[in-house]
């Protein structure tokens, strides 16, 4: 019997099993998001991919977990560890800038290290979500793991290129997304690709 066939190439990433399990209990659909994502799609967890906790998109607050058995230390806030993991919960919904996804339309599953399903960013969407993050603080780490994502995954049968051009457009990330395009197709996105798109901006 074969297992799960996970779309585009994820990398395993380890999410207590309690977590999961708690999600499952209380129906909440949470989606992992931000640098933890990243990680997921470039396979490294360490320099400019490293991320110290796993953040989720969810309607739960960390309060919610103790009805599933999970230990709350107060004071409560969006932050909760969980078998030695720090959790973060980010406020939703899961958009990327003025842009909010449709439910299902920037997710997919990928596995635990123990082979467990879970919702995550799918890349395309993960790279938008580091140009946002380009674009609101002009940090070229940001830029630098969105050329991570992008150079690690759009071989993938999956990838949506035509999705990506309309969302970016529609996130006002057309002309960093497409800066980032000129930066892949040139084969060697570096330094002065990283300071041209820190003018860029918005748009």
């Amino acid at each position: 019997m074969t297992g799960p066939r996970w779309h585009y190439a994820p990398t395993p990433i380890a999410v207590p099993g309690a977590l999961l399990d708690a999600f499952e209990q209380l129906k909440a659909e949470a989606v992992l998001v931000g640098g933890s994502a990243v990680q997921v799609w470039v396979g490294q967890r360490d320099g400019i991919f490293a991320t110290g906790d796993l953040d989720f998109i969810t309607h739960l607050a960390v309060s919610d977990l103790a009805r599933a058995g999970i230990r709350v230390a107060e004071p409560l806030g969006r932050h909760v560890v969980v078998d030695g993991v720090p959790i973060e919960f980010p406020t939703g919904p899961l958009a990327v800038g003025d842009y909010v996804f449709a439910p299902g339309e920037a997710t997919t599953e990928v596995p635990t290290m123990e082979g467990r399903p879970f919702l995550c960013l799918r890349p395309e969407a993960s790279l938008l979500d580091r140009l946002a993050w380009v674009a609101g603080d002009q940090l070229e780490v940001a830029y630098a793991q969105a050329v991570g994502v992008a150079a690690c995954q759009y071989r993938q049968l999956e990838w949506d290129e035509a999705w990506l051009d309309t969302v970016a457009t529609k996130a006002n990330l057309g002309k960093l997304w497409g800066h980032l395009k000129g930066d892949l197709a040139s084969g060697a996105p570096g330094l002065s690709g990283l300071n041209r798109a820190m003018k860029i901006g918005w748009g």
